[in-house]
């Protein structure tokens, strides 16, 4: 038989509080599993979304994110992994300064 967290267990893993554990646990798509009154998530369905994520996810919180919104958040974070352009920073105020945005939506 799995290994099933409670709500709690689930609160104390991501440092929730008891009303955003219930809503994850209640969300669309998330693996929870009713047993009368009582809600438990598997540990094997989140074992699963951490092997689909890979090498992405660097906390259990991403783990949760990507079962939650698997499409936004693996976009989201595929974009954290890459690297960074630094920043090069002028001591001229009249300088025009360009912003580049990336659309993270595509």
């Amino acid at each position: 038989m799995p290994k099933l967290f409670t709500v709690r267990q689930i609160q104390e893993i991501f440092s929730f509080g008891k009303r955003q554990a219930y809503e994850l646990v209640n969300s669309d798509g998330f693996p929870a599993l009713r047993i009368e009154k009582r809600i438990f998530v598997p540990e094997d369905e989140l074992e699963k979304y951490k092997k689909e994520a890979g090498d992405l996810v660097k906390s259990e919180e991403d783990v949760l994110s990507y079962a939650l919104f698997p499409q936004v958040e693996g976009n989201f974070l595929k974009e954290r992994k890459k690297p960074t352009k630094k920043q090069e920073t002028s001591t001229d105020e009249n300088e025009v300064r360009v912003l580049y945005v990336d659309d993270a939506s595509l």
